[in-house]
């Protein structure tokens, strides 16, 4: 059926939308690469890229200025709660 009077808002304080990297290796060469996809993959030129299919930067970066998109990262910030999953 047709939903109508539909409230549609963001939440704010909590995520579980949390994408995470490891690096699981004690060979010192392979870990130094490792780090460096990391810092890549974290890199302002990469997180600015996200905003180009959809998505939220994990390191806060504003990508969008109007939209849904720009009230779900106005409403993350340093106090939002991150469960964590392990």
């Amino acid at each position: 059926g047709k939903e109508e009077d539909i409230l549609l808002c963001t939440l704010s304080k909590y995520t579980d939308l949390v994408c995470y990297a490891a690096v699981l290796t004690e060979e010192k060469k392979m870990m130094n690469t490792c780090k460096s996809f990391v810092e890549f993959l974290l890199s302002n030129e990469s997180q600015q890229k996200l905003g180009e299919i959809g998505l939220l930067s994990p390191t806060n970066l504003k990508l969008y200025s109007e939209g849904l998109l720009c009230e779900f990262e106005n409403a993350f910030d340093e106090t939002t709660c991150v469960e964590c999953v392990f």
